[in-house]
């Protein structure tokens, strides 16, 4: 049975008012009873004979006509009281009026990286330590025979409950064991999840009246601003506005399953305007460094919320290299903008080393560091496969023009004979000039070398024989169109169309590509003497941009590959990628393509890298690119690209998945965690690499093989940037059926804000009208009758 105390304590909590001064005004309402008892005529006994009959009629009236006042009186003043009520705007607090019901209240913590942000400094309660103490006060202050369940959302959503639990001490025991992550939270599957708590509860025969899913957060932007909509995507960072616009119609589709099932509420925890600040990038500028010379390394640190540009004290950005500092620089932060730091630091011993770049403590201290695991080699080994005589040394005077042997880069020139016996992963990059044709199996290892990290760059000369290249390298696309001068992403590779002048396009919504981004054509002769960089927007070529003295756009190509589709080799394969045209000839025929396959890259230039083929329309070379002064830094710049592998353009970030190569004769893989946790792996037998999906938690990772001595690979992950960033997600904007309120006494002192609550001034205001329209009525009758 539910105590009146209880009863009470529910009615109190679910209604309020937003404008408590105007009930001030509630006096008005006895102003009717004011002018009734003033306008009463005052008694006076007169005697008349004629009155006795006037009395005797009245008395038989006197009762009904009494009724008849009170009730007009009644109405009047209730139509000032509600008119001032409504003035004040009450609200009904959504799922809290409902008193006696049983309820199913699904909690939904969010435990997400942006939750760690503490109030007043790092020492002070973070929005997650808030979020759980609310949903304890909800639990232990419920009544008894409800149900609840509990979800965390970050990284993976889950439920620390298999059941609706009935149990407050259990539920409150399950919120207390919540820990904070440091992933992003997935809104779409934490809601799905929650429909599923909710059908399992229907489905066990519960028996709840009421099912409630109540969402504590901080409305972070990053999580909540796909619930906003289209006006999400146009306020947002261009790094995710498109993530924004693509996925408001999927979660949107969510909250309205989820909303048939159950009243959601969202109670926000968040502070408005927090100061952070936060390394959002670190990386090498040499793909490739080594132990004889200095590396630099940028970094790039922001500063984020309102109360950031108040502060103007420099900020010490320090250098640690494993562990160690090395170096340190005071900056000088602008608000809500990134600012650019530069170290440079000598490896003393090859290996693979962790860099990283922290900051002080502030609020949120989790995005304070980034890491950076780098490989550092006593010198560069690349390995030139030439498939006739001369066909590399260009390339290899390229690389090394002094031909020392001391040098940091080291070309090793071989024939395309000695593939078989070579071992791809013992070298950094692989070129391969004017090779003819590659076997099964060595297109296997390449494949596996690239897919694994390793860079290739093919040079096209006259003894490629093309159809072979397809079919070996297998290039099926769906056509499309790509025009020039866009720094696109692009789903097929072009055809020889010259009034369209197309290009590329390769779906970039895959994780790989074909070695080869399209079918090679038979080689044509059409003369060419400017190359177009289209805008300098491949990372290639944009250092030449405002030296045109080096000469690449007047490089002249008499004759070269053409990249052309072939309609019956086109299908959809999982594993298309990225390919991108770096350079174009004047007829808009690609020149320099490259293209992300796994965890490497490959580029392909379209003419011979040497003088070596001849036209045989004219009996000149292919073209005068190795001869001419833009080819030694473009070779450099297309080998420090490929080199550079896809991994180093953004890093692993926390819940992404760990590719490891499996070590010849290991069945097991030794998992060395950041939080100190170490995990053993089982690898299949036939498995020539392996996926870590558990990377949870921001630092380094090190695989190695059991009983193997060095890791296999080291892997730093990083929290994911857009989590620094405390622009929070508009109320306003969210579905109607999404209501949210502000909740702790921490957050900003307003635990009865008006947002997300049922209006109940309109309804008054209606209701005072009808009352209006009734009391005209009334009164015209009971005149009428009394006439």
């Amino acid at each position: 049975m539910i105590s009146v105390l209880s009863v009470v304590n529910q009615i109190v909590l679910a209604f309020g008012f937003a404008n408590l001064a105007i009930l001030g005004w509630v006096a008005a309402a006895a102003a009717p009873i004011v002018i009734h008892l003033w306008m009463r005529q005052t008694h006076r006994e007169t005697p008349w004979a004629a009155i006795r009959f006037l009395k005797a009629a009245l008395e038989r009236h006197a009762k009904r006509l009494r009724l008849q006042q009170w009730i007009l009186l009644a109405i009047r003043t209730l139509i000032l009281l509600l008119i001032t009520l409504a003035a004040a705007k009450p609200f009904l607090d959504a799922g809290l009026g409902d008193v006696g019901v049983r309820t199913h209240r699904v909690l939904v913590l969010d435990a997400s990286a942006s939750m760690r942000l503490a109030e007043g400094g790092p020492d002070g309660p973070s929005r997650l330590v808030v979020a759980k103490r609310l949903a304890t006060e909800l639990v232990s202050g419920s009544r008894g025979g409800d149900l609840h369940s509990v979800i965390v959302a970050g990284g993976a959503s889950q439920s620390p409950l298999a059941q609706p639990a009935g149990d407050r001490s259990r539920v409150v025991e399950a919120i207390s064991r919540i820990e904070p992550t440091d992933g992003v939270a997935d809104l779409a599957e934490t809601l799905r999840l929650a429909e599923r708590l909710v059908e399992r509860a229907d489905a066990v025969g519960s028996r709840v009246e009421r099912t409630e899913v109540i969402v504590y957060t901080d409305l972070a932007a990053n999580t909540w601003g796909a619930l906003e909509g289209a006006a999400a995507a146009e306020g947002a960072p261009a790094s995710y506005a498109a993530t924004i616009a693509v996925a408001s119609g999927g979660l949107r589709s969510v909250v309205d399953s989820l909303a048939e099932l159950a009243t959601v509420s969202v109670v926000d925890v968040g502070l408005t305007g927090a100061p952070n600040r936060a390394v959002s990038r670190v990386e090498i500028a040499d793909p490739l460094p080594t132990s004889s010379r200095p590396v630099r390394i940028t970094a790039e640190v922001s500063r984020f919320g309102a109360a950031a540009a108040q502060n103007d004290e420099p900020v010490v950005a320090e250098l640690v290299v494993d562990g160690l500092p090395v170096d340190e620089q005071r900056l000088q932060l602008a608000p809500d903008q990134p600012t650019v730091v530069e170290f440079s630091h000598t490896f003393k011993t090859p290996g693979e080393r962790v860099v990283e770049v922290r900051l002080g403590a502030d609020a949120l201290t989790i995005d304070n560091s980034r890491r950076l695991v780098v490989g550092v080699r006593p010198h560069v080994r690349v390995l030139l496969v030439a498939g006739r005589r001369d066909a590399a040394r260009y390339v290899a005077d390229a690389l090394n023009p002094t031909g020392s042997r001391d040098a940091a880069l080291r070309p090793l020139v071989v024939s395309d004979a000695e593939l078989a016996t070579l071992d791809f992963a013992e070298y950094d990059a692989v070129f391969f000039c004017n090779v003819a044709r590659l076997t099964q199996d060595e297109t296997t290892r390449l494949e596996r070398y690239v897919r694994g990290g390793g860079g290739v760059i093919f040079f096209l000369g006259d003894r490629v024989d093309a159809e072979r290249y397809n079919r070996t390298f297998g290039s099926t696309f769906e056509a499309a169109v790509w025009r020039p001068g866009r720094d696109n992403p692009f789903r097929l590779l072009g055809s020889d169309r010259r009034s369209e002048q197309p290009s590329f396009s390769v779906a970039a919504d895959h994780p790989s590509s074909p070695l080869l981004p399209a079918a090679l054509g038979e080689p044509v002769s059409r003369a060419s003497y400017r190359v177009d960089p289209l805008e300098y927007g491949h990372p290639i070529v944009a250092p030449f941009r405002g030296r045109e003295a080096a000469g690449l756009l007047t490089t002249p190509v008499s004759r070269y590959f053409p990249l052309a589709i072939e309609p019956h080799a086109a299908d959809k394969r999982a594993d298309h990628g990225t390919a991108r045209v770096a350079l174009t000839l004047e007829n808009g025929d690609p020149l320099l393509v490259t293209v992300d396959h796994g965890a490497g890259r490959c580029a392909w230039f379209t003419t011979d890298g040497s003088l070596a083929s001849v036209d045989p329309a004219g009996g000149e070379p292919w073209t005068a690119l190795p001869a001419w002064p833009s080819f030694l830094p473009l070779v450099h710049e297309t080998l420090r690209y490929v080199a550079s592998g896809v991994a180093a353009s953004g890093g692993v970030l926390v819940g992404e998945p760990i590719t490891v190569a499996a070590a010849a004769g290991a069945r097991r893989l030794e998992v060395d965690r950041p939080d100190q946790r170490g995990e053993t792996i089982d690898v299949p037998a036939d498995s020539e690499e392996w996926t870590y999906a558990g990377a949870d938690r921001a630092g380094v990772y090190r695989f190695t093989a059991e009983g193997g001595a060095a890791p296999l690979r080291t892997v730093a992950v990083n929290v994911d940037p857009r989590e620094s960033d405390p622009r929070r997600a508009s109320a306003e904007r969210f579905p109607r059926s999404v209501t949210v309120r502000r909740g702790g006494d921490t957050v900003a002192g307003d635990q009865a804000s008006t947002l997300g609550r049922w209006a109940v001034h309109r309804w008054m205001l209606h209701i005072a009208l009808a009352l209006v329209l009734l009391e005209t009525l009334l009164a015209q009758r009971f005149g009428r009758a009394r006439a």
